[in-house]
């Protein structure tokens, strides 16, 4: 049925999430009608799909098997800048993760690269394992500072003092995180 309406040109929410913002839709007198229900539309069509995927992979014993993922951030250029257009996507299982790339936001500059997201990616990555070694091995977790560049760290360090950790951190290696010093100062070795 979900289907049908979708086709049918119906307004189909199957999303919870939705609900409000379909009656906040209609009070405001339906702006943008088409390209609202295609919308809504596109992600019942979606949410069939990956209805349609489990019930695959059951009848199949796990012989099929695919995902149903949703673009959520719109990269400026794959790993190259010649590789446009490019996306990252989410599937479900990652929604709940609180260090998920999906709960970032884009507070000033352009749309990040792949490669970007590569770096943020790795850093997380770096920061977690660096907290988890100290709080089982010390039971705290001191201020962490990583620079990244290309997927690799180029620059770590720990210390109880902001500052501090900022400072020995850009130690690692200046040029690869292409740190710029005012007044062409390196930092406070």
């Amino acid at each position: 049925m979900v289907r049908s309406a979708a086709k049918g040109g119906r307004i189909v929410v199957c999303d919870p999430a939705d609900r409000q913002k379909v009656v906040e839709w209609l009070k405001n007198g339906e702006k943008d009608r088409e390209n609202f229900v295609t919308q809504l539309a596109a992600k019942a069509e979606s949410f069939i799909a990956n209805y349609a995927l489990t019930s695959a992979r059951y009848l199949s014993s796990e012989k099929y098997d695919g995902m149903v993922l949703e673009q959520f951030l719109e990269c400026k250029y794959g790993e190259n800048a010649y590789q446009t257009p490019a996306g990252l996507y989410q599937g479900q299982s990652l929604i709940f993760d609180p260090l998920s790339l999906t709960k970032f936001k884009l507070v000033a500059g352009t749309a990040p690269s792949y490669n970007n997201l590569a770096d943020l990616d790795r850093l997380l990555q770096t920061i977690t394992h660096i907290a988890a070694g100290f709080n089982v091995n010390f039971n705290q977790t001191p201020k962490i500072a990583v620079g990244v560049k290309h997927g690799n760290p180029c620059g770590a360090a720990v210390s109880d003092d902001p500052s501090l950790v900022i400072k020995k951190m850009l130690e690692g290696d200046l040029r690869a995180i292409f740190w710029r010093a005012r007044d062409g100062e390196l930092p406070d070795r």
